[in-house]
């Protein structure tokens, strides 16, 4: 009889401990899966600045390295605790109603494999990085923190977002012990019209929703007409900023190893025509169209990585070999 108690009491403590296993198994996936790590288009439009900054700068490529594992972590982190606050809300937007935190609420489990990702991160980025990244950071978390509220009650949660996922630019300086120079100024305010137009876009594809379910953004507040001539203003003043960072560069465009200046302003004007051509065909009543052109700011991104190449201080020749074979 002692025995079998002893090999029931043992059968008993596998199977629970089986069972927190499977339930692990089945919070990481959904947590993942919040985190939308599957989806590589917001983190790649957070770490762009990045890259912008980096460039303009120079330095070891391993700078680009924590740049991009910086922008995964915070990005996934954000979604996470975005789609945990506003899953009420989404639950009323038809495009947003499958997400995992409205299908199935956050579990416990789920809490803490988030909290451990985030204290896992803060660890190693707080060990590895000067305390200047950790200040950046730090104001990066406080503005993400506070977003999902401002939809609540504003209508400019765009603007917030600009501001805190451009804050990137800043890293590599920090990293590099470069200036905080005029160039970066430009490059960060640059990035913060960019990510309120593409972000802007993105509300538009739920205009008809978000009204009434108390959920403000700019979209809602121009409407596809007016929103259509505000956001071609703001990818005009873009450009402008990036002629004038070129004019300011020019002086030593032609010195260092760095191409002819007219190349800088062939690429520049090359990005301008490809937006306003696709800004001419804009349709901001079409919601699947908007998230084509949300996506597209991508390429917008990494063009400009490609300008600035002709311009910063990281030593990348692809231009070289392009002006031998035209010269």
């Amino acid at each position: 009889m002692v025995f079998i108690k002893a090999i029931a009491k043992f059968v008993a403590a596998f199977v629970g401990q089986f069972k927190r296993v499977w339930i692990l198994t089945q919070a990481v996936p959904l947590c993942f899966d919040a985190m939308r790590l599957h989806s590589p288009v917001g983190w790649i439009l957070l770490l762009m600045p990045g890259y912008w900054g980096f460039i303009w700068c120079g330095g070891p490529y391993s700078v680009a390295l924590w740049i991009t594992a910086g922008a995964i972590w915070a990005r996934s982190l954000g979604c996470f605790y975005n789609d945990w606050v506003d899953r009420s809300l989404d639950a009323k937007v038809v495009r947003t109603q499958n997400r995992p935190l409205v299908a199935q609420p956050p579990s416990w489990t789920m809490v803490a494999i988030a909290a451990g990702f985030f204290i896992t991160g803060v660890g190693v980025f707080s060990y590895f990085l000067p305390f200047s990244c950790i200040v950046i950071a730090g104001l990066g978390l406080v503005g993400t923190l506070v977003y999902p509220w401002c939809k609540r009650f504003t209508y400019y949660p765009q603007i917030l977002l600009g501001l805190i996922f451009n804050l990137t630019v800043w890293m590599a300086p920090c990293m590099t012990g470069a200036p905080f120079s005029w160039g970066l100024w430009i490059l960060y305010v640059y990035g913060v019209i960019w990510t309120v137009s593409y972000d802007t876009l993105y509300a538009f594809q739920d205009i008809v929703d978000d009204g009434p379910a108390g959920i403000y953004s700019l979209a809602l507040k121009m409407g596809p007409k007016q929103g259509h001539r505000i956001l071609g203003l703001l990818m005009g003043v873009r450009f402008i900023l990036l002629l004038g960072l070129s004019v300011g560069a020019g002086s030593s465009a032609s010195f260092g190893g760095k191409p002819a200046e007219w190349l800088i302003y062939v690429g520049i004007l090359f990005m301008a025509f490809v937006q306003w051509n696709m800004w001419r065909k804009w349709d901001l009543s079409v919601p699947t169209k908007c998230a084509d052109y949300f996506k597209y700011s991508i390429i917008e991104g990494f063009q400009l990585c490609l300008v600035l190449t002709t311009i910063g201080n990281v030593p990348l020749k692809w231009y070289v070999w392009f002006l031998d074979v035209i010269g």
